[in-house]
């Protein structure tokens, strides 16, 4: 909804973050198998960085679609939501799971990024590197989050899985930068 009703609904949420309240992001979007992993399951990391948000939840971990085995598509009376693949005695990671896992490890560098920055400037340490950083905090997570869109979810849609390793990887060398900046 918030991707689809755009920045006037995104707006309401923004409001109540800054009257105090913590935001967390929720998807619930299925079946989870036809979605796009990057767009839709890591995609959802990024728009919580763009929006300040602190955490993220996805229905349901542990679906199987109304009879517990993702394996049996078919025989599933109802939507299958979990981005592993759930039977009877085993669960098994898919790609939709790696991309969660992946958007949280985004999320972290970007939290690792925002201390650094804040502990350099709180020693008065100023200089291009740390200017670089305070942007790509701003920016990077809007740049990744423009190519998600309404028309970014399926697996067949036209979507860029490239950018975020490309903002990651300008957040990764940043940290780098930074780690031997004056203390």
């Amino acid at each position: 909804m918030m991707v689809n009703q755009g920045e006037k609904f995104r707006r309401f949420y923004l409001d109540q973050k800054t009257r105090g309240r913590t935001l967390w992001l929720y998807s619930c979007s299925g079946p989870a198998k036809q979605l796009d992993p990057c767009a839709y399951h890591r995609g959802q990391m990024w728009w919580a960085l763009r929006m300040g948000a602190t955490g993220c939840f996805y229905w349901a971990f542990g679906c199987g679609g109304g009879i517990g085995d993702s394996w049996r598509a078919y025989a599933q009376p109802r939507t299958e939501y979990s981005p592993f693949f759930v039977g009877q005695k085993k669960v098994t990671a898919g790609k939709h799971m790696e991309a969660i896992r992946e958007g949280v490890e985004d999320y972290e560098y970007f939290v690792m990024l925002r201390n650094r920055v804040a502990e350099l400037k709180k020693d008065g340490v100023a200089n291009a590197a740390l200017g670089a950083a305070e942007r790509l905090l701003v920016e990077g997570p809007r740049r990744v989050t423009e190519t998600i869109g309404p028309q970014s979810f399926s697996w067949s849609d036209k979507v860029d899985h490239e950018i975020m390793d490309q903002v990651r990887s300008e957040v990764l060398d940043l940290l780098e930068k930074l780690g031997r900046a004056a203390r």
